[in-house]
């Protein structure tokens, strides 16, 4: 999965052409083992800007995608979506395993920045990422503030692409997601901050310039547990991974000196 401006070859003998020239389109391809291309969605916005960010594939063997925007994009040909003028908007798009459009939802407005996208046991999806003063969800329905400068914000969709709730976290400084995984009954979200932020009601300033966090987080959207940690400059969390015991790993990087779970 990924992005491309004009033109990308998928094969030898496929090659995809965004039909008004040096604009951005977005793609999905499947290959067999061997690296034959077998299917592939192909998407195109007659904006300025249009990149996945994340890619799931859920139970059923649905696509999930969520990224940016800009301009105008026409969904599976039947899902016409617009971001606003001059500025961009977030997408979040259901496929089939045939890659069919299922859905395509663009309710988080221009003040977030969807990062990660996951899926529960039930199919249910959830996307996080990054927002600045208020973000919306499904026409106002759900609405969040942030508490200072860039927040975290999670939400989610039924199967079928209805917005469930919207939920957060931060501090009076920036607070950035890098990465969010579903496991069992609960999400788990790691990144950045910077001074002090809230975390559902646990309360962590950083020992240096930015610190790590990992939060937990049930299905409804309560935060249950967290830790955070780092050193005297620049720490962060960056990717999440689970194993077949339901155990989280966490992957991030330091600057200088690191303390973990300080």
């Amino acid at each position: 999965a990924g992005s491309y401006s004009d033109s990308i070859s998928l094969s030898p003998t496929v090659k995809l052409k965004h039909t008004a020239g040096n604009y951005y389109g977005i793609f999905v391809a499947k290959y067999s083992t061997t690296g034959t291309l077998l299917s592939y969605i192909h998407e195109q916005s007659n904006g300025s800007s249009f990149v996945i960010k994340d890619f799931k594939i859920d139970n059923l063997g649905n696509l999930l995608i969520c990224g940016l925007y800009s301009g105008t994009v026409n969904f599976g040909g039947t899902s016409p979506l617009t971001a606003p003028n001059l500025g961009y908007s977030n997408f979040v798009a259901k496929y089939t395993s045939s890659m069919t459009l299922l859905w395509a939802k663009s309710d988080v407005d221009n003040a977030g920045q969807v990062v990660s996208i996951d899926y529960d046991n039930s199919n249910n999806v959830y996307i996080a990422g990054n927002h600045y003063g208020t973000i919306s969800l499904n026409n106002g329905a759900f609405s969040r503030t942030s508490a200072g400068q860039y927040d975290v914000f999670i939400a989610k969709y039924t199967p079928t692409g209805t917005a469930s709730w919207l939920s957060g976290f931060g501090g009076t400084s920036d607070d950035y997601l890098a990465d969010m995984i579903c496991t069992g009954s609960y999400l788990y979200l790691t990144g950045t901050f910077y001074g002090t932020t809230t975390i559902g009601t646990d309360i962590y300033t950083s020992n240096g310039v930015a610190d790590y966090y990992l939060a937990q987080v049930n299905l409804t959207g309560t935060f249950q547990n967290s830790l955070a940690g780092g050193g005297p400059d620049f720490d962060s969390g960056n990717v999440l991974v689970e194993d077949s015991n339901f155990e989280i790993y966490l992957g991030g990087g330091f600057y200088g000196s690191f303390e973990f779970d300080a």
